[in-house]
Formats: C-alpha cells, sequence, structure tokens
C-alpha cells in the first residue's frame, strides 16, 4: 500500500542506530521466511524442521529466526526457547 513499516524520529546518529538494528532484524527474518517458504513449495506435504537457530548468538535472534521459519512454513523447531514461546 506504500504506507512505512515503521518511522522514527530523533536526532541523525541515534536514528542512525535504530535504523541499523531494525533493518538487520527485519532482513534476517525476511531471509529465513523466504527460504523455508521456497522449500515448503518443493516438499509438498512434506513437513520442515528448522535446525539453525540454535546457534544464531544475536539477542533476539533465536526466536525470531524460528518464528520466521514457522511463517515461511516450517512445521517444528529444535529451539526450545522459540517452542515455549
Amino acid at each position: 500500500s506504500g504506507e512505512p513499516v515503521l518511522i522514527v524520529e530523533g536526532p541523525f546518529w541515534q536514528v542512525q542506530l535504530v535504523e541499523a538494528w531494525v533493518r538487520g532484524s527485519l532482513d534476517a527474518a525476511t531471509h529465513v521466511a523466504t527460504h523455508f517458504a521456497h522449500c515448503a513449495l518443493v516438499a509438498e506435504d512434506a513437513e520442515i524442521i528448522e535446525t539453525g537457530t540454535e546457534i544464531i548468538n544475536r539477542l533476539g535472534g533465536n526466536p525470531l529466526a524460528s518464528r520466521a521459519a514457522y511463517v515461511g512454513g516450517g512445521g517444528a523447531s529444535t529451539n526450545a526457547l522459540a517452542g515455549r514461546r
């Protein structure tokens, strides 16, 4: 629809820091969801299990990437924190 997802206002250097964090989070999640969507198309009815997020060492990266895999078509995760949430 052409509307921005997020608008950040403030001093330039602070906005740059927030922008880098938000963009990094959205880019990674979008990449994971797209990858799992492609895998789900190929796998047809087979369940896809996400197994890589337990090694991501970023604040919030583990459950966020697991959720992105689920959105993309993954059926299960080996990440206990994501499973609990």
